[in-house]
């Protein structure tokens, strides 16, 4: 990725945001966190990568107010970061967190039934 186009993702992941947590008005996105942003070479689409606190619900909800707020974030975004053409966005769920918390937890497992395997013998 040039430098540029890691300027222009961390703007576009900086501004979605705030753009989210200050002036999107969808009940439906709850608490929406934008964790990075990246953007093609040419600098036409981008993806926002987001994570939801909360459950399924929360977050099938989160995705869909998030579907609707597209042309809003990416006029905002437009007038916000001044670019030739303002990229296409998709958002996309982060599940990073997610992957983390299962890794943590078949460690822990593995652990716990090493520390039995001692104790019984």
């Amino acid at each position: 990725m040039s430098r540029r186009s890691e300027r222009v993702s961390e703007a576009i992941r900086r501004e979605a945001s705030l753009l989210i947590k200050d002036e999107v008005r969808d009940p439906r996105i709850g608490f929406v966190t934008v964790t990075k942003a990246t953007i093609t070479e040419d600098l036409r689409n981008a993806v926002i990568y987001y994570s939801v606190l909360g459950d399924d619900k929360a977050k099938s909800l989160a995705k869909k107010g998030l579907s609707s707020a597209v042309n809003y974030m990416k006029t905002e975004l437009g007038h916000r970061i001044k670019l030739r053409y303002t990229p296409d966005i998709r958002f996309k769920e982060d599940k990073t967190f997610e992957h983390a918390e299962r890794i943590e937890a078949a460690l822990k497992k593995i652990k716990e039934e090493k520390m039995e395997d001692r104790n019984a013998h």
